[in-house]
């Protein structure tokens, strides 16, 4: 069985290893930093595992792990951190009980894949967890993007929007007002 793994970080070379040489056990999406393009990708993907590929990382993006670590907690999906060992250190000392799993770099692609294949398989939910996970995700969900019975997607329809709304296609969007205030002394004698 293929497990999804949500990537994010610098560390080219790890992330390359997963597209390239752990593609037979894992399904592989990539991420931004950005706070809420992570959620997206945790909300839609619905990873296995989000796998921290620290490489001279900032302090605001190990800080940010924080709030991201939360997130993850509450889907029961487990924080893998690969790097170099000061990467590591520093992460573990700036973002205190964040990572599940901490892999410190030189170590070869395969021995990767086994720990992490290996800590999934040893926390794995049981049937109960993994419902209650299921349902909890689903309930997050807008109702377009849930599934009915029959196995395909509800898309948005009328009813959707409202009972007395309408769409409003092609309409321009009003203009936003900016104000410039240069308070130079050269600007003010003029």
């Amino acid at each position: 069985m293929k497990h999804k793994a949500l990537l994010m970080g610098k560390n080219g070379s790890v992330i390359s290893d997963f597209f390239d040489q752990m593609d037979d056990d894992f399904v592989v999406l990539t991420t931004s930093d950005r706070y809420g393009d992570i959620l997206g990708h945790i909300k839609y993907f619905l990873p296995d595992v989000f796998v921290f590929c620290i490489a001279n990382e900032s302090r605001d993006n190990m800080v940010r792990m924080v709030n991201i670590k939360q997130k993850l907690s509450d889907c029961r999906i487990p924080f893998v951190l690969v790097g170099a060992e000061e990467d590591c250190e520093e992460f573990n000392r700036i973002a205190l009980n964040v990572a599940d799993l901490t892999i410190v770099k030189p170590m070869s692609a395969s021995v990767i894949r086994k720990k992490v294949c290996s800590y999934l398989e040893e926390h794995r939910p049981t049937a109960h967890e993994a419902d209650m996970q299921e349902g909890f995700l689903f309930s997050e969900m807008p109702p377009f993007m849930r599934k009915n019975p029959v196995g395909g997607a509800v898309f948005a329809s009328d009813e959707y929007l409202g009972q007395g709304e309408v769409r409003k296609e092609n309409k321009v969007p009003k203009r936003k007002h900016i104000l410039v205030v240069d308070d130079a002394p050269m600007m003010l004698k003029t």
